[in-house]
Order: structure tokens, then sequence, then C-alpha cells
């Protein structure tokens, strides 16, 4: 092929340019009908899906309004007879819930009650421990008082014996004793067995 510009001559080979070309048309046009045949086909299955879903959902609300007792009148009584047995099938499963709870709640109180018995048995021996030691240490402080206290009187009665002995001559010893018991008796207030008195 020979084309003309500017005065001057050109040849143009036709056989390969021309081919490709043309391939390259029918590629662009090939992938752009099947776009447009795609958004069509998925615009059909939006509308398609569109209506199943909304006839759906129509089917769901008007379910739920005869579950809740409205728009009954149209119902035959077949048909309310089978949603009075969903319906008791449905409370069937809600009191067997209900019951499965409440036992869970007991038992898990029961287990609370037991532990805390446990605590308050575990409390209940450690103050009796602990009011035993106290009285235990008590015991042993008014004991070792009282020792403290029968020491310290004991020269105080050895004293009294002296001063027994030095006024009155001729006593014999019983009579000393009992004075001494006596006045031990008198002074300190305590009462101490006879055989601490004779020393």
């Amino acid at each position: 092929m020979v084309f003309s510009t500017k005065g001057k001559l050109y040849e143009y080979s036709t056989d390969s340019s021309m081919e490709k070309i043309l391939d390259r048309y029918q590629r662009y046009s090939y992938a752009e009908r099947a776009l447009v045949d795609a958004d069509t086909e998925s615009q059909e299955n939006w509308c398609h899906e569109y209506e199943v879903l909304k006839t759906r959902m129509e089917a769901l609300q008007k379910c739920q309004r005869h579950l809740v007792g409205e728009q009954l009148d149209k119902l035959t009584l077949k048909e309310i007879q089978q949603l009075e047995q969903q319906l008791e099938a449905a409370l069937r499963k809600i009191r067997s819930k209900k019951n499965n709870v409440l036992f869970d709640s007991i038992a898990e109180l029961q287990r609370k009650e037991r532990a805390l018995q446990a605590q308050n048995s575990d409390m209940a021996k450690k103050l009796m421990e602990m009011d035993k030691a106290e009285a235990l240490s008590q015991h042993r402080q008014t004991e070792q008082a009282a020792q403290a206290q029968a020491s310290s009187s004991i020269p105080h009665l050895l004293s009294i014996e002296s001063t027994i002995n030095i006024r009155n001559h001729q006593p014999t010893g019983s009579v000393v004793e009992e004075a001494a018991e006596q006045s031990f008796a008198r002074c300190n207030g305590a009462v101490l067995p006879p055989w601490m008195l004779r020393l």
C-alpha cells in the first residue's frame, strides 16, 4: 500500500500490521462484551436474590406476628393448632433451660456454703486454741505471782517469829507457831499451809 503526505510517498505493508490491529480490536471488543454480560448477569442475580430475601423477610415477620398473637384472623384451625404446638415446644425448651440454670445456681450456692462452713470451723478451732493458750498463760502468771508473793512473805514470817520469841520469853513452840500463823494470816491476807509456816 502506498500513500503520500506533503509530497512524499510512503509504502506501508498491510499484511502484518492490519492483522495485529484486527487482533487487538477483537480482543478488546470480546473483553468488553464479557464485562457487559457479567454486569447484566450479576444485576439479574442481585435482583433475584433481593426478591428471595424480601419474600423470606416478609414470611418471618408474619410468623413473628403470629407467635406474639397478632393477625390470627386469617389462620385456619390447622394453622392455629400448629402454632400452638410450636409455642408449647418453645415453652418446654424455655422451662428446661430455666430449670438447668436454677439447678446450676443452687449447686454453686451449696458449694459456696460448704466452703464458708469449712472456713467457719477452721476459725472456731483457731479461736478455741487461742482461748486455751490465753487461759494457760493467765494461769501461769497467777501461779508465778502466788509463788513470788509466798517467797517474799517467808522472810516477813521469820521476822514475826523472832519478834514473838523476843516479846514472849517463856511460851512453848506450839504457842509460838499458832501465834505466827495467826499474825501471818492477819498481815498478808494469804493462806499458807502449816508446813510452810513451820520453817
